[in-house]
C-alpha cells in the first residue's frame, strides 16, 4: 500500500511569496555565515539547506512532492542524507506556506 506524498505549494498572494523569498534569503545568509566560520560538516544542521532547496523549487514555480524529493536526495547523498532534518525542513516550509503569521514571526529581523 503506498501513501500519497505530501505536496508543498506556493500561496497565491504576491506579498506572501515576497515573504517566502525573504525567508530563502535568510536561509542563504545562515548558510554563508556557517561557511565563513568553517563549521565542520558533521556539526552543520542540514535542515537549513533542505528548507532552502524546497523554497527554491517552490519559488521557481514547482510544486514539491516531498517523497519524490527525499528519494532523489537520498540517491544523491547516500548515507549522508538526513531524513529527520529533511522531514523537519518540509514541516517548516509547509507551515510557512500555510500560515503567514508564523512566517512573519520567523523572518530574520
Amino acid at each position: 500500500m503506498s501513501e500519497e506524498s505530501p505536496r508543498l505549494s506556493l500561496p497565491v498572494e504576491t506579498e506572501w511569496v515576497t515573504l517566502l523569498k525573504e525567508k530563502a534569503d535568510d536561509y542563504r545568509a545562515r548558510i554563508d555565515r556557517r561557511k565563513r566560520k568553517n563549521f565542520p560538516p558533521e556539526l552543520r544542521n542540514a535542515q537549513v539547506e533542505y528548507a532552502l532547496l524546497i523554497l527554491i523549487q517552490l519559488l521557481s514555480g514547482s510544486t514539491v512532492e516531498s517523497f519524490a524529493l527525499s528519494r532523489e536526495l537520498a540517491d544523491l547523498q547516500g548515507n549522508n542524507f538526513d531524513v529527520d532534518n529533511f522531514q523537519q525542513a518540509c514541516a517548516a516550509v509547509d507551515k510557512y506556506t500555510t500560515d503567514r503569521k508564523f512566517l512573519e514571526q520567523h523572518l530574520a529581523s
